[in-house]
């Protein structure tokens, strides 16, 4: 990569890489860059979604994209579930993690944070549409009983869909 120094109108200079574009500071964490495998997040993804269209959810966009003036985020499924009787559609959206760092921790805050990125987003957007956040069922039973953890979601609540992968199902919703 090669960079040069110029001038801007302030005249204080800045650093520019005429041969290599800026990096797209939009795009999700997870998405692969060139060069790069598919992240863990995607192996559980497809999971995911197959054990909801099982259970009865529809998948309406994969992923929900959403833009909030010149920030654009992409929450990994939005889905719509028919309810019977009401001839009413339930719409959620959900957002995957697989928890996979060696720092669970490190991975709470990154999925916390994103979390209420995207529910702030999807009031202004799609308000009709409620946020979950899918966990695996080992860390939901390890790292969400924590008593930080714990004090964390009763101070800012989080959806949770529990998903176990030795069942291949969907564990438990919680609201």
């Amino acid at each position: 990569m090669s960079v040069t120094a110029s001038k801007d109108k302030t005249g204080l200079g800045s650093l520019v890489s005429p041969a290599e574009p800026l990096p797209n500071l939009l795009l999700r964490e997870s998405e692969p860059q060139r060069g790069e495998t598919m992240s863990a997040r995607d192996r559980y993804h497809d999971w995911v979604k197959n054990a909801l269209v099982h259970s009865g959810w529809s998948i309406s966009h994969d992923p929900l994209s959403v833009r909030i003036g010149k920030i654009g985020i992409q929450i990994d499924l939005g889905l719509e579930h028919l309810i019977g009787a009401e001839k009413d559609t339930r719409k959620i959206a959900v957002e995957i993690k697989g928890f996979t760092n060696a720092s669970k921790i490190t991975d709470f805050y990154a999925a916390f944070g994103q979390y209420l990125c995207y529910k702030t987003a999807l009031v202004k957007k799609e308000p009709d549409r409620t946020l979950y956040l899918a966990v695996p069922a080992p860390t939901y039973n390890t790292l969400f009983k924590e008593i930080l953890i714990q004090e964390v979601l009763q101070t800012y609540p989080v959806k949770v869909l529990v998903y176990n992968l030795s069942m291949q199902e969907i564990q438990s919703w919680i609201d």
